[in-house]
């Protein structure tokens, strides 16, 4: 699975909260009132360049001279630790909280090769040498400390990062020397890089978005301009810079998350044309602006701001070059804030009140009342243990039996580390897909879905045209043994399993009219013996339209995908699949390429019947039948005697010409019957035939029909 891309954006700001009173004036907006990042006094770099995933080795970042390589003492030659490898230097852009500029975000990572010499690291010392002759290099000496828990140095990745360093479109040597050294021998590693453009400086033109996507689109990610919290009126009000127009994003969302920010409590989409124009410095800035409401007090919330990757044609406005993927990737990063919450204001404390003095009653007065409250409690059960009484004599003279079932919807906590399986799903299940061969896109997209279960969710998935050799053998022992050897049948509704049992049902089967397949006729042999299944599943794709649903499958639950997609999986695995990761972009799962593979073919055939709305009755025919004629007489005599009695041939092609090949979907569907192919069907004609008559002729019945 690739790894979506994800960066917390450090701002050098928070949110402050007075515990005075709790009103409106008193929730101050530092992030409008904040300077601009250039005049904060924090460091330009971080402090910190461990791997927050390895917590048993620890490194710490500190300025250096570039001619200081003897700050670790040397060692002999041939006790060096050796060179690091796999060295990365990423970078990325965010907007300015104010103004037009943007701030250019690198991080510097690698890894020491797996070797028991990496035991011997005791330090790093990076340089950074700019092409530009009027500016100076700049070093850095990182210190490992001892593994003090026994882990390997070479497990880590080592980062790091700075936000101010670097600059626009310059060119950089990054060499990177591991500690100690010897007197003649200093372990080194050398890379060449060029920064990405400023987008401030790029042009806005529209026309811009009509070709390729910008791939620096995919290392862009938006700030905070303001975050506002309303305690008395439980809201949260979310400003942020949006990206400039060259980047053709068509829509924002605005989020949310929990505390460790993988799951997601509130989102809102933000369209470009809500975004606000504002002039600053005689450029116009993008702000978006959305009010969370009705939130908990108590709760932490992360604020989280990302651009939606794609476009309203299906067009990746996020694309990432991956040599690794031929298909590529396409994602972008989301800014994410600090926790935030919404503290509940305090209870005012009860006034002081005079005591009035009590107003004596009579002890009799309120003897009466407490009797009188007693006996209306007591009518009351009274009656309502009468009425339970009377509904239950009344169910069990039916002869009925009043069930009461409380279900408790549990949701399956997920594991944060990404590196354990969220959800173990149970590999025994095994489930049989009974779909129509419709056309070649459909396909695609039932054995798609069918690799997605396989795959992501371990389920043993039986369809013909994995089990063709099993078919080729006995296809009547495949159809009685697919049946019971499966633990639930999944049975896909479309306009060509409709089509095809209607058409079955009028002695009129169908075929398609281009490269016909041997399975294409597998779905009505197999329809009858899958409906008598104990345990049954009805689904749809989005583009099948649901009067396309089969009779017998009507008072069941219809799933349609993607839309219900956790649905089904819940009824597959008898698990709780709301809140799976590998359902969600972004989640603890990751990228899924069974999941987008599905989606894609979906899409497809989506397009394809908005471009031939009739694609089904334009590619499909009916199959020339034959009945057996009465009494023995051979048919080629039947189809003589009826071509001989038939109207001209010019009136029956032009009334045939006419008729719909196809009834219309009415979810309906009549009993099978037994239909008898023609071995050798003349290759001008078909035969339209009527059922057969009880009776003896010597010439066929009128209804029969030789048709050229």
């Amino acid at each position: 699975m690739k790894t979506i891309l994800t960066a917390l954006v450090v701002l050098g700001v928070t949110v402050v909260v007075h515990s005075a009173p709790f009103d409106n004036s008193s929730l101050l907006d530092d992030l409008e009132t904040a300077p601009p990042s250039g005049a904060l006094d924090a460091p330009s770099f971080g402090r910190d360049c461990a791997d927050p995933h390895n917590a048993h080795v620890r490194c710490t970042v500190q300025e250096a001279p570039c001619d200081d390589v003897h700050s670790v003492p040397q060692v002999k030659k041939g006790d060096e630790p050796p060179e690091v490898h796999d060295l990365r230097v990423e970078s990325y852009t965010k907007a300015n909280t104010h103004g037009n500029e943007h701030q250019l975000h690198v991080d510097i990572s690698w890894q020491m090769p797996m070797s028991n010499d990496s035991h011997r690291l005791r330090a790093f010392h990076l340089e950074v040498v700019p092409d530009e002759a009027n500016r100076d290099s700049f070093c850095y000496l990182l210190k490992v400390s001892e593994n003090a828990e026994g882990g390997d140095p070479w497990v880590p990745r080592y980062h790091f990062s700075t936000t101010s360093l670097f600059s626009f479109s310059s060119n950089y040597s990054i060499r990177v020397r591991s500690l100690p050294r010897s007197v003649n021998h200093a372990p080194m590693t050398q890379k060449r890089v060029t920064m990405m453009k400023d987008p401030g400086r790029a042009s806005n033109e529209t026309n811009m978005c009509d070709g390729p996507a910008s791939k620096a689109a995919a290392k862009w990610t938006a700030s905070f301009r303001r975050i506002f919290l309303n305690t008395m009126l439980r809201t949260i009000n979310v400003k942020f810079v949006a990206a400039p127009k060259q980047y053709c994003f068509e829509q924002y969302e605005v989020r949310l998350l929990n505390t460790e920010g993988m799951e997601l409590l509130h989102a809102h989409i933000v369209d470009v044309k809500d975004l606000k124009e504002s002039h600053e410095n005689g450029i116009i800035v993008y702000i978006g602006e959305h009010n969370f409401t009705d939130l908990e007090y108590d709760t932490d919330y992360i604020p989280s701001v990302l651009p939606v990757e794609a476009s309203s044609t299906g067009k990746c406005l996020c694309p990432i070059d991956d040599v690794s993927d031929p298909h590529g990737v396409c994602s972008c990063i989301a800014a994410d804030w600090k926790k935030i919450r919404l503290t509940a204001p305090p209870i005012p404390s009860a006034a002081p009140t005079t005591q009035q003095p009590a107003i004596l009653q009579e002890e009799g007065s309120s003897w009466w009342f407490s009797i009188f409250a007693a006996l209306l409690f007591i009518v009351l059960i009274l009656f309502i243990l009468y009425a339970l009484y009377k509904l239950m004599q009344k169910y069990r003279s039916r002869g009925k039996l009043v069930r009461t079932r409380f279900v408790t919807d549990t949701q399956t906590e997920y594991l944060i580390d990404p590196r354990l399986p969220p959800v173990s799903c149970s590999s025994s299940w095994s489930v049989l897909v009974v779909y129509s061969h419709d056309s070649g896109l459909h396909e695609s997209t039932v054995i798609a879905l069918a690799e997605f279960l396989r795959d992501s969710f371990n389920i043993k998935v039986h369809i013909d045209r994995w089990e063709q050799d099993e078919i080729e053998a006995n296809v009547h022992d495949y159809i009685n043994n697919a049946v019971l050897r499966v633990d639930k049948i999944l049975i896909i509704n479309s306009v060509g399993a409709y089509c095809r049992l209607q058409a079955r049902a009028r002695s009129e089967p169908l075929e398609r009219i281009l490269l016909p397949d041997p399975l294409d006729r597998l779905f009505e042999a197999q329809i009858d013996m899958a409906l008598q299944h104990a345990r049954v599943i009805s689904m749809r794709f989005s583009y099948t339209p649901s009067s396309a649903t089969l009779f017998s499958l009507s008072p069941l639950l219809q799933y349609s995908v993607p839309e219900n997609l956790p649905l089904l999986l819940s009824a597959l695995t008898e698990n709780s699949a709301r809140n799976d990761p590998r359902l969600m972009v972004g989640g603890a799962g990751g990228y899924d390429p069974c999941l987008d593979r599905l989606r894609a073919c979906i899409t497809r055939m989506q397009n394809a019947i908005d471009a031939d709305p009739g694609w089904f009755e334009n590619s499909h025919r009916r199959v020339p039948v034959r009945i057996s004629s009465p009494a023995g007489t051979p048919i080629k005599a039947v189809a003589a005697a009826a071509a001989a009695a038939a109207p001209p041939a010019a009136a029956v092609a032009a009334k045939e010409e006419h008729r719909p090949i196809l009834p219309p979907i009415d979810s309906g569907i009549a009993e099978s019957s037994f239909i008898e192919e023609e071995e050798e069907p003349e290759p001008a004609s078909r035969l339209i035939t009527v059922p057969r008559d009880s009776g003896v002729h010597d010439t066929p019945p009128a209804s029969t029909v030789l048709e050229p």
